[in-house]
């Protein structure tokens, strides 16, 4: 659900508004409507600054995931306002010196083919009137008469597949069968020379980057001090002011719940406020507020964007359907087994990811219970595992069975959505929307009965009740979806509206992803044990590799198939169920001023 705010318009004299904010920002439970005018010079260079530390923080914690067995080299930073800039050029010389001593390893490994030349004795020869041209050819195409026709000298050892060569002549107009190969431009001595000097270069800077994550914490409070003198600035030019630039006027939104500390705090200071239910025309900020079970299902729908002030919150009423729609898509109550315990363990040991390790919980909680139906384990059917009474054996669905299970399921789905649409009508008085709507689900209703009936070879419903939701529900589409003041023309202008049919058909076929997903989840774990069961007859190892291959293929089938069971059952959710209940979006969310602390990892 969303939480019910309260607009408060503070009103400060002009020069009280700094130390104002101080306050404000320290009680950090107020959320200031930020200006929205373009930023000026000061705020674009905090933002660059802030940039700045953000980069350069990621740099140092990558730095320091790098192990090295060399000895960090302490230096010190006497200017802190150099700080930025000192570890960030120690930085960047090093990747400069690395791409350089890449560069010169290249050249080296192309020059030494070409042996250890001198430039000063090639410019001698070449005043004494000769020229040397230089050539390179595949050794088998070598020509030794070549040796013999012309002043020639092979450069490359005996063993190169290829054959560098230089020809002395003092013909001006000298032509050879082979293209002319270029010499590179330093010598081989003048490479190492220069590799040797930056490979020691770089190993001192090295050292240096090594006890660069000693200054992290350090930056992390720069870091944290530049976004709240951020913050505290937009605060501060959201104001409004008035009475010739006298008087300032903050418009800011809290929770309803948190009323009573509000007005205590705001009593105890030197403000004048007024108090006022927030209305959707203030455009409040959005804050979830939902129970145990719920709550990590919010993450989810933030991937998307947050309701509007007068929107129903759908994270209650998509929770469970994305949880059981995951638990279709992984087919395997094996695998919701591993993520049952990995969510626990990360309850359990990662505090900072405990509503992740709760999310991940509930989905594993769901792909045990929808596999349970087929009866899906680790590829294989529970009930060919252990001897299971044909009673009990008859209970698991089909695949068949399973496919119209995954239709039905997504047909309660679109009219449980059209439902909370026909709620939230009723609530605003929109009667001839939510009759469309009951419209619509008559139809869906009853033309899933006559179908399943076909199908089956039986009637569900008496031929009078198939009439009344037929008619009754085209009658309430035709009549209400095209509201008009002249009631003969609704059913005129509704006509049209009958061609949203196709849309509705082509949510219900969504839903055979569903049934897809989990097949071939349930084929790939199938295969693995088919592999591991061939293994196993090896002699000696046999047992040992079928175990390794169970490990490393239900591993890779589990984290394979989990990726298209996030990501579908989500747009199972944004696009079928959100279309339905109609979901609108575009909130704010929620940011109270207060100082901004980056929790170190």
């Amino acid at each position: 659900m969303i939480n019910k705010m309260t607009k408060y318009s503070l009103v400060l004299v002009n020069s009280e508004l700094e130390p104002f904010l101080d306050k404000l920002r320290d009680f950090g439970m107020i959320d200031i409507t930020r200006s929205t005018r373009a930023m000026d010079e000061h705020s674009k260079a905090l933002m660059a600054i802030s940039n700045k530390y953000k980069k350069l923080i990621r740099d140092i914690k990558n730095v320091a995931k790098v192990k090295s067995e060399k000895k960090a080299l302490k230096f010190e930073i006497e200017n802190e306002e150099n700080i930025l800039d000192v570890i960030n050029n120690i930085l960047t010389e090093r990747k400069t010196l690395t791409d350089l001593l890449a560069q010169r390893k290249r050249d080296l490994s192309d020059a030494i083919s070409w042996g250890d030349f001198n430039k000063s004795d090639i410019t001698k020869l070449e005043e004494l009137g000769y020229r040397l041209y230089f050539y390179v050819t595949a050794a088998k195409k070598f020509d030794t008469n070549w040796e013999n026709e012309n002043i020639l000298q092979i450069l490359s050892a005996k063993d190169n597949p290829r054959t560098y060569f230089v020809i002395l002549s003092k013909d001006q107009d000298f032509k050879f069968s082979l293209q002319e190969a270029k010499l590179p431009e330093r010598s081989v001595s003048e490479l190492t020379a220069e590799i040797k000097d930056l490979t020691n270069r770089l190993d001192f800077l090295e050292r240096k980057v090594i006890y660069i994550p000693e200054f992290l914490p350090r930056i992390t409070e720069l870091y944290d001090s530049t976004n709240n003198d951020l913050d505290y600035y937009f605060a501060k030019i959201s104001t409004v002011t008035s009475g010739e630039d006298s008087i300032a006027v903050l418009e800011s939104f809290a929770p309803t719940s948190e009323d009573e500390k509000i007005l205590e705090f705001l009593e105890n200071s030197d403000v004048y406020f007024i108090k006022d239910a927030a209305k959707i025309e203030d455009n409040p900020p959005i804050k979830l507020k939902n129970n145990i079970f719920t709550k990590p299902f919010e993450a989810i729908g933030d991937l998307y964007m947050l309701p509007k002030y007068n929107e129903p919150d759908l994270t209650p009423y998509f929770a469970p359907f994305y949880m059981l729609f995951f638990g279709f898509c992984l087919g395997d109550m094996g695998y919701g087994l591993v993520l049952l315990l990995i969510g626990l363990f990360m309850m359990w040991k990662l505090p900072k990811m405990k509503e992740y390790g709760k999310l991940v919980m509930y989905l594993g909680i769901g792909t045990i219970i929808i596999p349970a139906l087929s009866g899906g384990f680790f590829g294989t059917k529970i009930y060919e595992l252990f001897s299971f009474p044909d009673r009990i054996s008859k209970l698991f669905l089909s695949d068949m069975q399973l496919f119209w299970f995954g239709i039905l399921f997504g047909i309660v789905h679109i009219i449980f959505g059209r439902l909370i649409n026909i709620i939230d009508c009723l609530k605003k008085r929109n009667w001839d929307h939510a009759l469309t709507n009951i419209g619509w689900i008559m139809l869906i209703i009853v033309f899933t009965f006559m179908y399943a009936g076909s199908m089956a070879e039986k009637q569900y419903f008496p031929d009078l009740v198939n009439k009344i939701l037929i008619w009754g529900g085209i009658a309430l589409i035709i009549c209400c979806s095209k509201p008009d003041k002249k009631f003969w023309m609704r059913p005129i202008k509704g006509i049209a509206s009958l061609y949203d049919i196709t849309g509705i058909f082509g949510d219900v076929l969504s839903y055979i992803r569903l049934f897809g997903l989990g097949t071939s989840g349930a084929i790939l774990g199938l295969v693995v044990d088919s592999v591991a069961i061939q293994m196993s007859g090896i002699p000696y190892l046999g047992w040992f590799l079928a175990v390794l291959m169970l490990i490393i293929g239900h591993t890779f089938v589990l984290a394979i198939s989990s990726l298209g069971a996030f990501v579908h059952p989500m747009r199972l959710t944004f696009v079928e169920f959100y279309k339905n209940a109609e979901f609108a979006g575009g909130g704010r969310a929620f940011h109270p001023f207060r100082k901004k602390v980056t929790v170190s990892e």
